[in-house]
């Protein structure tokens, strides 16, 4: 079944005309409203209808369909795509770029077990921003082939590496562990703790290295809790790994009085799993990343994350899409940084000292 704009409003709680403002208007929108809606459209997978000609303009030189298409790599279906850390903004900010340009948008999806696009047809659309990449490099240089001299950008929002023939905008993977590292250094720890639900995740490795160097820097000591890369969990089953890190915590001797968690949903399948209750652990005292409003609306009051900030990375896709699309030659990378989203509890977190 369908879900409509009523349907969003109901389950986010707001009117129909604050959910037609956050896809049409979102400078009318509120911040909490604005996170209630996208929570919601990140569960429904809910896409409006955006398909539109859009006005000739000086802005539209090379434009041609009116349209541009987001191919989600590695992912056979909205859902799947909607799932991956970072989707949901990402989606809002290709979707505020293309507006101010106006441009449409398609989403279609490409994984190996549903095999890749036979082509690129300009007929339809005149760009392609592509996100995410497929677990065999076979299937990317076979897709870099198929792409050719259509106008593309690949976006990878853990870093990453494709044929130099299509651009890429990036996001700055590791830097997210420094940020964190940073956050917990000004708070005055002495032990921290990083979680890594997926060892064999090569983004998810980064982020902890980055983070234990980082802190290391900072003259503090880390012990790490991994999920390790042989433990075989479908996507589905995610809240898994946050009970098999949870055990690693409760059998470990150590007790850090902070902690930096690698996506958002490992911080919450820990909480939930220790029923609220992580031992040394004071919420004020975590970070995760990911800026997951659905995942981080389950825990209350709710820690500090790093954002990856892909609507940036949404934006500047657009950007290069469509000087792409006006004869601008490649640009080299840019990455997005990260930022530090705080927590919300009310109350200043520096009114809390870290348990020693």
């Amino acid at each position: 079944m369908a879900v409509s704009i009523t349907e969003i409003a109901r389950l986010a709680g707001v009117s129909t005309s604050s959910v037609s403002n956050y896809f049409n208007r979102p400078e009318r929108v509120g911040a909490v409203t604005a996170a209630r809606i996208r929570a919601v459209v990140g569960r429904t997978g809910y896409v409006p209808d955006e398909r539109r000609p859009g006005p000739k303009t000086g802005d539209r030189i090379g434009v041609r369909a009116g349209c541009v298409l987001l191919l989600a790599v590695g992912c056979g279906s909205l859902r799947e795509f909607l799932a991956q850390s970072g989707a949901v903004p990402f989606l809002d900010g290709v979707r505020e770029g293309l507006r101010a340009r106006g441009l449409s948008l398609l989403i279609d999806f490409a994984s190996s077990a549903n095999g890749l696009p036979a082509g690129f047809d300009s007929r339809k659309y005149d760009g392609l921003i592509l996100f995410g990449s497929f677990a065999d490099p076979a299937d990317d240089r076979l897709l870099a082939g198929r792409i050719g001299a259509f106008p593309a950008v690949r976006c990878f929002p853990y870093g990453g590496a494709f044929p130099e023939e299509v651009e890429q905008v990036i996001c700055d993977n590791g830097a997210a562990g420094g940020v964190a590292a940073g956050f917990l250094h000004r708070q005055g720890h002495r032990l921290v703790a990083v979680f890594n639900p997926d060892g064999g995740a090569p983004e998810l490795v980064e982020r902890a290295d980055c983070f234990r160097r980082a802190a290391e820097a900072f003259r503090m000591e880390v012990v790490e809790f991994t999920v390790p890369p042989f433990r075989i969990i479908p996507p589905r089953l995610r809240g898994v790994r946050g009970r098999l890190l949870a055990e690693q915590f409760l059998r470990s001797p150590a007790v850090p009085s902070g902690a930096f968690f690698c996506t958002d949903d490992s911080l919450a399948g820990v909480w939930l799993a220790m029923g609220g209750r992580m031992k040394s652990l004071d919420p004020r005292h975590l970070v995760g990343c990911g800026a997951d409003e659905w995942v981080l609306s389950l825990l209350d009051p709710v820690p500090a994350t790093v954002d990856p900030d892909t609507a940036e990375l949404g934006r500047r896709a657009v950007e290069r899409v469509t000087a792409r699309l006006r004869g601008e030659q490649l640009a080299p990378p840019v990455p997005v940084r990260p930022r530090l989203l705080p927590g919300r509890f009310g109350v200043s977190e520096r009114a809390f000292a870290p348990r020693r």
